[in-house]
This record gives structure tokens, sequence and C-alpha cells, in this order.
């Protein structure tokens, strides 16, 4: 649980940035490997192709389609040929294969950033916004218990009868009691915020999870 609270903290909140920033520099530099080595293979395979269709000027041809010279030109040929459709052949695989799955891949990351930066600032919006709420609240009460005890105290000071006097001491003292928790709660209120922040995006976050599996 550790681990998780440390994650839902500002700090951890940077490192996941991080680290979502450090992954897509990696798949991105392995997709722009890959898409030139898509490009090269290609490049080569049409090069190659170009040079199995040339007959060296028709000098291979001199001595007969028969003699040992035309017979290593027509092997030389025809081996670049089959190279060219290897090479060919390897760039369509990479480029519908890994390449394909890697660009998906990348998009899916960027979606999770995406998505994890806007619940994020969402939640952080909305602790702010509770908070500010709870403390205006707090204040609001404050202001009614102070008036609450000084009309109070005024009665007990005026009573002039025992029996009245008695109770509005009762009164008043129960009245110094509510504004002195409050008091507390008010002094207490605004260190409890960050950590129940904390509680909120880690039932948040560990909700999600449990739902993805």
């Amino acid at each position: 649980m550790g681990f998780s609270s440390e994650l839902c903290s500002p700090q951890g909140h940077g490192a996941v940035q991080q680290m979502q920033e450090a992954e897509l520099r990696l798949l991105e530099g392995m997709r722009k490997w890959m898409a030139q080595r898509v490009k090269s293979d290609r490049e080569y395979a049409g090069l190659l192709h170009h040079m199995s269709l040339q007959d060296s000027g028709g000098q291979s041809w001199s001595s007969g389609p028969d003699s040992p010279v035309s017979q290593s030109w027509a092997e030389i040929t025809s081996q670049t040929e089959n190279l060219s459709r290897v090479l060919r052949q390897h760039a369509e695989d990479l480029n519908s294969g890994p390449l394909s799955k890697l660009s998906v891949l990348i998009r899916e990351r960027q979606h999770l950033r995406k998505t994890y930066n806007e619940q994020w600032q969402q939640l952080q919006q909305e602790l702010t916004k509770t908070h500010s709420q709870d403390i205006e609240k707090l204040k609001t009460q404050y202001r009614t218990l102070v008036r609450d005890s000084t009309q109070a105290r005024r009665k007990y000071q005026e009573a002039s009868k025992d029996k009245d006097r008695d109770k509005a001491k009762d009164k008043y003292v129960r009245s110094l009691w509510k504004l002195f928790a409050h008091h507390n709660r008010s002094i207490l209120l605004p260190a409890q915020i960050p950590l129940l922040g904390r509680k909120i995006k880690q039932v948040v976050f560990i909700g999600k999870k449990k739902k993805k599996k």
C-alpha cells in the first residue's frame, strides 16, 4: 500500500509521466529504425532486380548461351533476382508485422498517457474544489457558533433569577463546547486534506486496475 500511496502523490505522478515519456521515446525510436529498414530493403531489392535484368552489354552471349561464361552470368543474375525477392518479401513482412503492431502499440500508449493526465487533472480539480468548499463551510459554521456563543453569554450575564441564570449558563457552556470542538476541526481539516486526496486517488486507481483484471 505504501508504494501505491507514493504513486498517488505529485512526485509519483511526475515519475509516472517520466516513465511514459521514456517508453514512448523508445518505441518511437524502434519504429523509426524499422521504417528505415523497410525503406532500405525495398530500395536495395529494387536495385538488385534492376541489375538482374542487365546482360552486361550482351558480352555474356558473345560466346553462345551454352558457354561457361554465359552459364555463370545466368547463375549470377538468377541468384541476384532471388535475393531481390527475398529482401522485398522481408521488407513487406516487417512492414505488415512488427512495424504495424508497433504503431498500434504507440497509439495505445499515447492514448493511455492522455487519459491518465486527464484523469489526474480532474481529480486535482475535484480535490481542490472539495477543499475550498469544506474550508468555506467550516468558516460559515464557525461564525454561526461564535454568534450563538456570544448571544448565550449575553443572556447568561443578563439573567437575574437563579433558575434563568442556571439555564442560561448551561446553554452558554454547551455553546462554548461546540465552538471549541469546531475550532479543533478547523485546525485539523487542512492537515487532513492532502491525506484524504491521496486516499481518494488510491481508491480510484486501484479500482480501475481491478476492473481491467
